[in-house]
């Protein structure tokens, strides 16, 4: 493998780890991570909505993933923040009730895992599951998990389709900036990369879902 590559957690490893007993069965469902820790990332919850809908009618049960709380070990703990507007009725909500290892464990029998630039879908990457992964700061050369094992399905913009998206990835020293709000305060990139009701997301969900590779 690369030697950049994440650390490879194996089926043989995460099988040995006790999930809760009200995850479904292997395969039959596709976590969805829809938490976000900085205002530059956050996702309006009817967007998510978009894409619960269309992962419930596939005959895939959604699970929500996450901590509201991150200990850190220092004072700048990460704090989660969530939609209330989120169908987490579709779906078995599992946010605040598993360790880091086993969300790995639950990640790695899920038929799909699909979220916006956040640890979560790194840790995934850690697996071998599919992986459907939105940019809006960063850009995939940038942020794309580099697996060892696994593919990962990019829901980016076109070149073209707005000037400022990929903005940390483009930028340097502005000076006050440090991307945790939008420049210009409005997200247009996350009403963009959203739009047609999330036809962008759903494209790729096919994709990974119907591709014969891992």
């Amino acid at each position: 493998r690369p030697w950049s590559a994440y650390p490879y957690l194996s089926p043989e490893f995460l099988d040995t780890i006790e999930i809760p007993k009200e995850t479904p069965e292997p395969k039959k469902y596709a976590v969805i991570t829809v938490g976000t820790t900085t205002p530059s990332r956050t996702i309006k919850g009817e967007y998510w909505n978009h894409v619960i809908e269309y992962v419930h009618a596939l005959g895939l049960q959604p699970v929500f993933l996450g901590k509201t709380l991150v200990e850190t070990g220092n004072a700048r703990n990460i704090h989660t923040e969530w939609s209330k507007e989120i169908r987490y009725d579709l779906g078995v909500d599992l946010r605040d009730k598993t360790t880091l290892m086993q969300a790995a464990a639950i990640m790695s029998k899920a038929a799909v895992v699909i979220g916006h630039d956040n640890g979560l879908l790194h840790l995934a990457g850690c697996t071998d599951t599919k992986i459907v992964f939105g940019y809006n700061l960063a850009s995939p050369k940038h942020r794309r998990p580099i697996r060892p094992t696994g593919n990962v399905y990019d829901v980016i913009l076109e070149d073209g389709e707005l000037a400022c998206y990929n903005c940390q990835s483009k930028t340097n020293f502005v000076i006050g900036m440090n991307y945790r709000n939008c420049f210009y305060n409005d997200l247009l990139c996350m009403d963009k990369l959203f739009d047609n009701k999330a036809a962008r997301w759903k494209k790729q969900i096919d994709l990974a879902l119907t591709s014969s590779s891992v």
